[in-house]
């Protein structure tokens, strides 16, 4: 179980770290406009391509927290 639950977190943090490197970097730099909606909105966007994965990073931060915190609760 833990092996499948290793083996999940690394390909989420594989394919969150490649899609934040396409959002802030790849089409910004490398892209030409390709026609497909969601990539040039990816491409044109000066905001939320760097915001959407922070709060992500944060997300998980808070939530680990709160675990936590609940754990401290329950066994301190």
């Amino acid at each position: 179980m833990h092996a499948i639950l290793g083996y999940a977190f690394l390909i989420a943090g594989i394919f969150y770290w490649v899609v934040g490197i396409y959002a802030v970097v790849v089409s910004k730099i490398f892209m030409p406009l390709t026609g497909h909606r969601v990539l040039d909105w990816i491409r044109d966007d000066k905001y939320y391509c760097a915001l959407l994965p922070s709060w992500i990073v944060i997300l998980v931060l808070l939530s680990w927290v709160n675990w936590l915190a609940m754990k401290y609760f329950r066994h301190g």
